[in-house]
């Protein structure tokens, strides 16, 4: 489509704005993570995002504190200031108090689901614009459509390897705004 940069595009050099394009790309399929691949290989072509991410806030949403610990050590190593929201309600606590430029969204979650957030980050206008990237055990191919339909940027898999989750994050936030205030 004319005007609209795909993941193809993004593996030639181009930037990537639609990040659903992105999240196709780091499942892991056929090939031994062939598309994984291809993500690494755009990361390793663009500017350096540390400084662009430089004090930007990451909200990992995740009840697993394995992956809290792994997402958040990986993220600050990229020049992210990492907030962890182990459920639900502290997810919504956490960007109340401080809104963060990209959320790491868990689906399966204490006090409901992901979508729950998802939604609700979708409904308040000074929000609307932050990526979402959902991170879930479930098969992205099953789950995408129904999170992408939801308002994700970015849907992913834990089983991806670590690398290619980091930098898939890393590359939507720096194509997004700066952090939004709330009123």
């Amino acid at each position: 489509m004319p005007g609209q940069d795909t993941a193809a595009g993004a593996t030639r050099g181009g930037p990537i704005r639609p990040a659903r394009d992105l999240a196709l790309a780091a499942v892991p399929r056929g090939g031994r993570f062939a598309a994984a691949r291809g993500v690494l290989r755009q990361s390793s072509r663009m500017r350096d995002v540390g400084s662009i991410l430089a004090g930007r806030i990451a909200l990992v949403v995740d009840d697993d504190r394995t992956m809290q610990r792994l997402l958040r050590r990986t993220l600050e190593h990229r020049g992210f200031d990492v907030r962890v929201a182990g459920n639900v309600y502290a997810a919504v606590g956490n960007v109340r108090r401080e809104p963060p430029a990209v959320v790491v969204l868990d689906i399966h979650l204490p006090g409901g689901d992901g979508f729950v957030v998802l939604e609700w980050l979708r409904s308040v206008p000074a929000l609307r614009h932050v990526p979402v990237v959902v991170l879930s055990a479930e098969d992205p191919v099953r789950i995408g459509p129904s999170a992408t339909a939801a308002g994700a940027t970015a849907v992913l898999s834990k089983s991806a390897p670590l690398e290619v989750i980091a930098r898939a994050i890393a590359l939507v936030a720096s194509s997004a705004p700066s952090s939004p205030t709330l009123h």
